[in-house]
């Protein structure tokens, strides 16, 4: 079910570990939801049409590379994952 509504306030320190950030959300319904019910949410700041979705995190033992000149995928090494921004 999507539920439509306001970011009214962000926590200003999230956690290191989750990245993740404490967001209270004003519904434009809020009898949608019972007093005490959490919930994780995705929230949506730009959209992309033809957008490609890379992960952060690598999730198999070996990268891609996308490059215009060769083959759309080539497989490499995979070096150490990039320090997460601050």
């Amino acid at each position: 079910r999507t539920l439509e509504g306001t970011v009214a306030q962000i926590t200003p320190k999230g956690d290191p570990v989750s990245r993740s950030y404490r967001v209270r959300i004003r519904l434009d319904d809020p009898s949608a939801v019972k007093v005490g019910m959490t919930v994780d949410a995705n929230l949506i700041v730009a959209e992309h049409d033809g957008a490609l979705l890379v992960p952060t995190l690598p999730t198999t033992s070996k990268a891609l590379t996308l490059s215009s000149r060769r083959p759309p995928f080539r497989p490499t090494t995979p070096k150490s994952a990039p320090p997460a921004p601050s």
